[in-house]
């Protein structure tokens, strides 16, 4: 793929991409519960009218789904951008069992499309040598794909947005940019680590005040703007940021084993507390060390080279439930980036 450059070898990079999703759509999600969750979440609206910030799928124990789901007992984690979309990929759906699975899928593959288009265009105009090579290092990734429509995550909708906001970055459309990862924010909340690059690289390359201080305004009200449309349907105080209850979930991640290993095993809500708060100051410095690398960094690829750390020291650092296909993260912008 490095040494081609024909229209013939672009088509087949995309439809071999597109060709191995819809082979994996049929497939059934074995290898993780997170697409029924995401279905009972968006009928907790949709069929019983309530709010599934608040309200939990084992209230509805007649739905057809309920023995499928597995947090049965919890709010829904993610960001309110995310169950807009999927209430409307349930409405379309219905009751039907493969109807819902193939609907949640097909809205992944709607923001896979997106992403491998996105990452076409960035790489064409910024780095065609390597254009056709970073695009298929995505659109044939074995992780990318099995997860994105073997096990339907939601995750690819994150990436989208975050790589709508390096090639937004990348034109100069800098408060475009923040928007962009505010939508990725309120889909999953992680990319508002990537915010401190963006707004430094932003401060860097605008000529004056001026434009910095509109840049700022505009990124600020578009940001807040879209955070309220998006919440305006579920919102009821702080408690509607029902991640913060997983920060004390522990399962396979560097803070987990510092937890068990300091307990022997046994639950310490106080050493979770203490735990949680370390790992969230360091990923906050971090957070803030690489925005001050991507506005030293004079390169087109700053944001998505400070990005992709950033997302790499969260996953393999700070997260306290850390999971395989949140992988996917850094890849989107990863693939942007020269070899080495």
């Amino acid at each position: 793929a490095g040494k081609l450059t024909s229209r013939d070898s672009w088509w087949m990079v995309a439809g071999f991409g597109v060709a191995f999703a819809i082979l994996l759509v049929f497939m059934f999600p074995y290898g993780a519960a997170d697409i029924f969750d995401y279905i009972i979440h968006a009928r907790v609206s949709t069929e019983y009218g309530a709010n599934p910030y608040f309200t939990v799928f084992k209230n509805f124990p007649g739905d057809p789904f309920y023995t499928y789901a597995y947090w049965k007992t919890s709010p829904t984690p993610y960001g309110p951008l995310w169950e807009i979309f999927s209430a409307l990929a349930s409405r379309l759906a219905g009751d039907g069992f493969f109807a819902n699975i193939i609907a949640f899928k097909a809205l992944n593959g709607a923001f896979y499309l997106g992403s491998l288009a996105l990452v076409a265009v960035i790489l064409r105009r910024h780095a065609p040598q390597r254009a056709l090579a970073g695009t298929l290092l995505f659109a044939w990734n074995p992780m990318l794909l099995y997860e994105t429509f073997g096990n339907g995550h939601n995750d690819i909708l994150m990436v989208f947005f975050l790589l709508l906001a390096a090639w937004a970055i990348a034109r100069g459309w800098f408060a475009l940019g923040v928007v962009a990862i505010t939508a990725g924010a309120l889909s999953k909340y992680v990319p508002v680590l990537l915010l401190p690059a963006a707004g430094l690289i932003a401060l860097r390359e605008l000529p004056n005040w001026k434009a910095r201080l509109r840049f700022i305004l505009v990124g600020a009200a578009g940001s807040l703007l879209l955070a309220a449309v998006s919440f305006a349907p579920y919102w009821q105080g702080m408690e509607t940021l029902t991640v913060l209850q997983r920060s004390t979930l522990y399962t396979s991640s560097l803070p987990s084993l510092i937890y068990f290993a300091i307990t022997g095993g046994a639950a310490s809500p106080p050493l979770s507390a203490i735990l949680t708060r370390i790992f969230a100051i360091l990923t906050a410095l971090f957070a803030l060390a690489m925005g001050w690398r991507a506005w030293k960094d004079r390169a087109w690829t700053s944001f998505a080279a400070s990005g992709t750390l950033v997302l790499l020291f969260y996953n393999l650092v700070a997260n306290t439930w850390s999971h395989v296909w949140y992988s996917m993260w850094s890849l989107g912008l990863a693939v942007l980036l020269p070899v080495g």
